[in-house]
């Protein structure tokens, strides 16, 4: 805990689906394919997707399909794994048989289980939880969920997302982000006695929330000024909106600018609320609930985004063979200064830094593309030298092939020569004779 504020450290994010969606079945429904498709993001930042397909079968194999007393129905995969899900004899689906399946596919996939442990949720029905391999904000986060049952016509009926938990068939924990929960934060009074117990520390950097009354730049004294530089808080403050004790959201949001730009880190203010025994994070409340700021860092976080041009720069089809170009948003608000006030010499000095980080975030960007840029020219120039070595070796290769050719024409065109003169003296020996008898 520092300055009142509590911090979580940053563990494996968790994610949850609602119960998945019961049918009911009829003989028609035999054939059906159940395609359970997961969208997420990895490791490294890149969007994913993974499809679960079953067909919908008698797994007896004696009763006809849609029997109620007698068929037991299973979902079966592409080989012929088979995992009956049905309710003793009625023709309905045992959810959490049928979460049991997806979960035991899904852990088969090499890839998505480098990203995710999953398991069927045991208290409730029919659910799937997801727990990130990788701890921290930049560890795998499940994004979307969604159930297709296609007909042996080919009939499609799509369910996107399978429940909807804030939009997206999913919900995503608090924790897979560094949070600081700021109603919590002590409101310096401007006693040089309490200013120690009132700052909390981020990065390395100390910042502190103001009483109301140093809003006022009369208020603001030179007294003021050296106890915050002597602590090491600097221009790293935030003198509260209205008058009170206890942050609201414009004086979180105010803070998670200064936190920005003092730490390099992605700051997003918001609420943490707790559903079904899973804690999601939202960015919308009101100013009893937006006093929870999520941080995140602000290099890896294009990686985690859409869009960005990947290029193909090796042989293969390696990521290590790819390079993807991306640019931050370099927009005001993007970089941190949208809004900047210089009507007071205090906030004037907190609008310097935010000016300053701006500027090294579009030198981060400048190196980054400059260093991609090299990297296209390094193999540019790698692929020159290589067509190069290919057309002498293809050169080499048609000199040696007509050399050859030549030594086997040679060769040929003596043996016709030889063949021709032998031919030519045996014609004349019986000539020679025939003389003899004139």
């Amino acid at each position: 805990m520092l300055g009142g504020v509590n911090t979580v450290d940053p563990t494996k994010g968790t994610f949850a689906t609602a119960a998945l969606t019961q049918d009911t079945l009829t003989a028609a429904n035999k054939g059906d394919k159940y395609v359970y498709s997961f969208e997420y993001t990895d490791n490294d930042g890149k969007h994913q997707k993974k499809d679960i397909e079953f067909e919908l079968v008698s797994a007896d194999g004696k009763t006809t399909f849609g029997d109620t007393a007698k068929s037991d129905i299973a979902l079966r995969t592409a080989d012929g794994t088979e995992y009956v899900v049905n309710i003793g004899d009625a023709l309905k689906l045992d959810l959490d048989k049928v979460a049991e399946a997806v979960a035991t596919e899904l852990s088969k996939d090499k890839d998505f289980s480098a990203n995710f442990k999953v398991q069927a949720d045991t208290a409730n029905k029919g659910q799937l939880n997801f727990t990130a391999v990788q701890a921290g904000a930049n560890g795998a986060s499940l994004d979307k969920m969604g159930k297709t049952i296609i007909a042996p016509n080919g009939t499609e009926t799509k369910n996107a997302p399978v429940v909807t938990v804030g939009n997206n068939g999913v919900t995503t924990a608090v924790d897979s982000f560094k949070t600081l929960d700021l109603s919590k934060a002590t409101v310096w009074d401007g006693n040089a006695d309490t200013l120690e117990k009132s700052i909390f520390e981020i990065n390395g950097q100390k910042f502190v929330f103001m009483d109301n009354k140093f809003a006022t730049a009369a208020n603001f004294t030179d007294n003021i000024k050296t106890l915050l530089s002597e602590a090491g808080v600097g221009n790293n403050y935030v003198a509260m909106a209205a008058a009170g004790t206890t942050p609201t959201d414009t004086d979180v949001a105010k803070m998670a600018t200064t936190i920005g730009a003092a730490t390099g880190l992605l700051v997003t203010a918001g609420k943490a609320s707790t559903t079904n025994g899973v804690t999601s994070w939202e960015v919308s409340g009101t100013n009893t609930e937006n006093v929870h700021i999520a941080l995140k860092d602000n290099i890896a976080a294009p990686q985690k985004s859409e869009g960005g041009l990947t290029l193909q720069v090796g042989d293969t089809n390696e990521d290590f063979n790819k390079v993807t170009v991306y640019v931050d948003d370099m927009s005001s608000k993007g970089l941190g200064i949208e809004g900047l006030d210089v009507t007071d010499q205090g906030i004037s000095a907190e609008s310097i830094d935010r000016v300053k980080s701006a500027i090294e975030k579009v030198s981060v960007n400048r190196g980054r593309l400059g260093a991609l840029q090299n990297r296209l020219e390094h193999t540019l120039n790698n692929l020159a030298t290589t067509t190069e070595n290919m057309t002498n070796a293809e050169s080499r290769i048609r000199d040696t092939d007509m050399a050859q050719e030549m030594m086997a024409f040679t060769k040929n065109n003596v043996l016709v020569q030889a063949a021709q003169s032998m031919l030519a003296q045996a014609n004349q020996q019986p000539q020679q004779v025939l003389q003899l008898l004139r």
